[in-house]
């Protein structure tokens, strides 16, 4: 992503699978590299994807909530903040 090689980020954070699952951190990258290359569906899938209750990280949390309302699933993106908070 910071090279600028958007469409190469968000295609390799598609193949990612369960490895953005399990780890917050590459969650979160994966869900902004989604994101960025204009893949929100793919994104707000992935976002609905994680455990909530296993959400301890708040950028994670964050990046869930922003991936579900930029699919245009803000109902989804608020119970889900809700459950967060």
């Amino acid at each position: 992503l910071q090279s600028g090689r958007v469409e190469e980020a968000g295609a390799h954070a598609a193949r990612l699978g369960t490895d953005a699952v399990e780890h917050p951190r590459l969650g979160t990258v994966a869900l902004l590299a989604l994101l960025r290359s204009g893949r929100k569906d793919a994104a707000a899938d992935l976002a609905a994807s994680f455990d909530e209750t296993a959400v301890t990280d708040g950028q994670l949390a964050g990046s869930i909530v922003r991936a579900l309302l930029e699919a245009g699933r803000a109902e989804e993106a608020v119970e889900h903040g809700e459950r967060f908070l």
